[in-house]
């Protein structure tokens, strides 16, 4: 696998030759990251989250920052299908936290990844692709290479 340089720069993926945590088979110098979620959207959120992150649960933007506290390398931003409402708490995650953040949309994936990706020019994203079952979604790609995103 390649390596790519994610966030301000600052770190880096990929160069792995087998599965990750698989030291004995020569799974390469760099460690996987490990992104802590956050969930903009109360739907589909796990049962436990307010017994771990207390307030912070409603919070999308302090719970990303908490991440950073915990050890986290990143953040995965789960946000919703509003653009104007992903871009900002995206591009406000980024400036808090100074962390590579990976965004997974639902709705619709092409408006919601093109406003993230304008909005966001300072650090380099990951953009998620739609899962297998909503394929027919235009791909995050070209928001993605149009500004350095991956």
């Amino acid at each position: 696998m390649r390596e790519y340089r994610i966030g301000r720069g600052d770190y880096i993926v990929g160069g792995a030759h087998t599965l990750p945590f698989l030291a004995m088979d020569g799974a390469g110098r760099i460690r996987p990251p490990v992104f802590g979620e956050v969930w903009a959207r109360a739907e589909g959120r796990p049962d436990m989250l307010p017994e771990i992150f207390s307030e912070m649960s409603e919070d999308p933007l302090g719970w990303a920052i908490a991440w950073r506290g915990l050890g986290a390398d990143g953040v995965l931003m789960r946000v919703g299908d509003d653009p104007e409402q992903a871009a900002s708490l995206v591009r406000m995650a980024s400036d808090a936290t100074f962390m590579p953040i990976m965004v997974s949309a639902s709705g619709n994936h092409a408006e919601v990844y093109r406003a993230v990706a304008d909005a966001v020019d300072d650090s380099i994203l990951i953009l998620m692709c739609p899962d297998t079952d909503s394929m027919w979604y235009p791909s995050p790609r070209s928001s993605a290479s149009d500004h350095r995103h991956a």
